[in-house]
């Protein structure tokens, strides 16, 4: 893993939680997210998050990749 490319990862996670303080994990993450190891996928769509100031599993990065994996 690239050890770099995963701390830039908690850090866009940690910006995440803190811009939505007011959610638990639960509400925040969709189920199977930390099963996933490709953390440069998931550092664009947290980015994705936080710039259209909605949730995870409402970004069309994370619909995109529901779509293809049905």
């Amino acid at each position: 893993m690239d050890n770099e490319l995963f701390k830039l990862y908690v850090l866009a996670e940690l910006s995440y939680k803190k811009h939505f303080s007011n959610l638990n994990d639960d509400e925040l993450f969709p189920s199977g997210w930390y099963g996933n190891k490709n953390y440069q996928k998931k550092i664009e769509i947290i980015c994705e998050a936080i710039e259209t100031n909605t949730l995870i599993v409402n970004t069309k990065s994370y619909l995109d990749i529901i779509e293809k994996n049905m």
